[in-house]
């Protein structure tokens, strides 16, 4: 159902759009002119757009012509659209007179998270109708078309703060909650500049006590969970990121912190969690899945010490696929099969998930470590000269071959004359001493 500007009733809305001017950055000419439409129709002049073609461009143009409203492909080349919000919120600090939208492929739930997490008012995912832009955009505006006096002054504060005049800004907001009987959000910003002047404590408290009126508050729950992080008190940050994750849905772009966080808490099935969420990401960031990889490879470890073999199993494949060759990551995996037995496993990990990327270096040895561990002390020492003389002369080569004489329990003269082979090869690393 389009937006009827006629109607005396939108007349506050039609005023709000009509003195502002637009920005479009979308390569596909068919959306621009809907988007275009769609945003006449709300009331902004059809000469009051700007059709900038790249990132650099639009940059620019929002520097020198200060749009209000934005709407931007999420990746336009190696650029995200979403980079450019802080410097249209530096440009137009109060944010009651504009609008950010992003344009993207993602349908996931996580892509909604960015609304939450920023100043964005909305996101478009594409393919888009007409009437999935007029709802976007009246939903997401409403409260800036007539806002009430406590969201006013919450805005003026914010605004206020980002010009740099922190004090006034805090003043403000106090007034505002003074005029709301449960005045969450601008109890937030306040503790929220509070925490950025070095005044954790009282940042902490005015959070604290925000939970008590919402215990659920989004942005309440992300302050606590961030200045926990600062502090170093992992298992308060645990608990608060755990709270976020039952109620909201999980940002891709959080999973290297909270794979961190698990892993300090020990609780290593979150992990397998986080991956689910990841798997169903459109646009699937490569330092994201390294993360979670590695992440998996310690959760895989952790079940197959505690017995859990099937579960460990399924995560230590996952890891793998994940791994995009990574030999630190594939190595582990590799241990982890070792030590339940299962050499077959740990065989496929090493020839179904190395490639291009993987340090074929380091590839020969792990399988030299393996070899060793399954042959006969002479074997092991053959095979370690061999890779030594073809090129693979490395520290650990030297390291397998001396552990294997010293359990193998080989002449104490035969390891001395290794140990000094290897301290020739590498006089400034450190190899064992025999008394």
């Amino acid at each position: 159902m389009s937006f009827d500007k006629s109607n005396k009733k939108n007349k506050h809305i039609v005023d709000w759009f009509s003195s502002k001017t637009a920005l479009i950055l979308e390569p596909v000419a068919m959306n621009r002119t809907t988007i275009k439409k769609t945003l006449i129709n709300f009331g902004v002049n059809k000469d009051k757009f700007f059709i900038p073609e790249t990132y650099i461009e639009a940059k620019e143009l929002i520097d020198l012509q200060k749009p209000e409203i934005i709407f931007i492909r999420d990746i336009i080349d190696n650029d995200k659209g979403i980079d450019l919000l802080d410097f249209h919120v530096k440009t137009i600090p109060n944010r009651l007179n504009c609008g950010f939208f992003l344009i993207s492929n993602d349908n996931s739930p996580s892509i909604s998270c960015i609304v939450l997490d920023t100043e964005a008012d909305g996101v478009l995912t594409l393919p888009f109708t007409g009437t999935a832009i007029n709802k976007l955009i009246g939903g997401s505006l409403a409260k800036k078309y007539s806002p009430n006096p406590y969201i006013r002054m919450v805005e003026e504060a914010k605004a206020k703060a980002v010009e740099g005049d922190i004090n006034s800004a805090i003043e403000q907001l106090k007034v505002a909650s003074d005029m709301n009987k449960t005045p969450v959000l601008s109890n937030y910003y306040i503790a929220k500049l509070y925490i950025e002047s070095s005044n954790e404590a009282e940042g902490e408290k005015i959070l604290s006590e925000n939970l008590e009126l919402n215990y659920k508050h989004y942005k309440t729950l992300k302050e606590l969970a961030k200045l926990y992080k600062k502090q170093s008190r992992f298992k308060d940050q645990y608990d608060i990121s755990s709270l976020l994750l039952e109620n909201y849905t999980l940002n891709p772009e959080q999973i290297p912190d909270l794979t961190k966080l698990s892993i300090q808490n020990e609780k290593y099935e979150d992990i397998w969690n986080y991956s689910k969420v990841f798997s169903k990401v459109k646009t699937q960031s490569s330092k994201i899945r390294q993360f979670i990889s590695a992440g998996l490879a310690i959760c895989g470890r952790f079940m197959v010490k505690t017995n859990r073999i099937d579960e460990g199993k399924k995560a230590i494949v996952k890891s793998a696929k994940l791994s995009n060759g990574k030999i630190e990551i594939l190595k582990n995996l590799v241990h982890s099969l070792h030590q339940i037995g299962d050499k077959e496993s740990a065989q496929k990990i090493i020839s179904d998930y190395t490639n291009d990327n993987t340090d074929e270096t380091q590839l020969e040895v792990l399988k030299f470590e393996i070899f060793a561990k399954e042959s006969l002390t002479p074997q092991t020492l053959e095979k370690g000269r061999a890779l030594l003389k073809s090129g693979v002369n490395t520290i650990e080569i030297y390291n397998i071959m001396i552990e294997k004489l010293v359990k193998g329990n080989v002449k104490k003269d035969t390891i001395i004359e290794l140990i000094d082979e290897a301290k020739k090869a590498y006089p400034e690393a450190n190899f064992p001493e025999l008394d």
